[in-house]
């Protein structure tokens, strides 16, 4: 129960990555906005955009499961290897770890984004 509220978890955070930091930038500057929730809707379509394409030019090549991150070069390689219970319990936040790169890159260029979608939609 407690893998399935942590996969949970790391995929909320994977999929609203774009929505939380438009929640950021949107509470810091909601009194200035002149339309805030248009700022909102627009802010959320470019952003998941800007995600896509980081993903598509940034993610790693590999399988990517809740249990196991294997490239896929790698994997006959890897299948004749024993996994050891300490192994296969030591497994926090894969899908995070595996595409931290581009998310990170795009909280990078997701900054100035918002910050010109904040100067565009001010009063």
């Amino acid at each position: 129960m407690f893998k399935l509220l942590l996969g949970l978890l790391e995929f909320g955070i994977f999929l609203g990555m774009p929505v939380l930091s438009i929640g950021i930038a949107g509470s810091l500057a909601w009194s200035q906005l002149a339309r805030p929730w248009l700022f909102v809707v627009i802010c959320a379509l470019v952003l998941y955009v800007l995600y896509l394409v980081m993903f598509y030019f940034f993610a790693p090549v590999s399988v990517v499961s809740m249990d196991l991150i294997v490239p896929a070069n790698d994997l006959q390689a890897r299948a004749d290897i024993p996994v050891t219970t300490a192994q296969e319990n030591n497994v926090w936040f894969p899908l995070l770890r595996a595409y931290s790169q581009p998310m990170l890159l795009f909280l990078v260029a997701a900054l100035p984004t918002l910050w010109l979608a904040i100067k565009i939609c001010r009063k």
